[in-house]
């Protein structure tokens, strides 16, 4: 079942946001070799993992996360613009406003 967490409900979720963090550092940095990201206490963490942020987890009958997903507005950032611009084509139209959102951070576990 999918689970939309955002600040209002993030409480009811702390186990399975750590956990995320956790799974984020296993597939981006060790499993994918990504060596520019943060990792604190062995999450992996960056500046859109903030209020705004709304995760999307998927998760078992047990609540182990099978799925996850980061979701956010991207009027004041984005990773694509602001950490690979030079994966946006020049003449693309504007990726950043209050009506666009980023979807980041997708990963699956095995």
């Amino acid at each position: 079942m999918i689970h939309i967490i955002t600040t209002k409900n993030r409480h009811l979720y702390a186990r399975q946001l750590a956990e995320m963090h956790q799974l984020r550092r296993i597939h981006f940095v060790e499993e994918n070799g990504w060596s520019d990201l943060r990792v604190i206490d062995g999450a992996e963490v960056d500046q859109f993992d903030d209020d705004r942020a709304v995760y999307l987890l998927g998760l078992d009958d047990e609540d182990q996360i099978e799925v996850g997903l980061r979701v956010r507005p991207t009027d004041d950032g984005c990773i694509l613009t602001d950490s690979f611009p030079h994966m946006v084509a020049p003449d693309a139209p504007v990726l950043r406003g209050p009506e666009a959102w980023e979807m980041s951070r997708i990963f699956s576990t095995h």
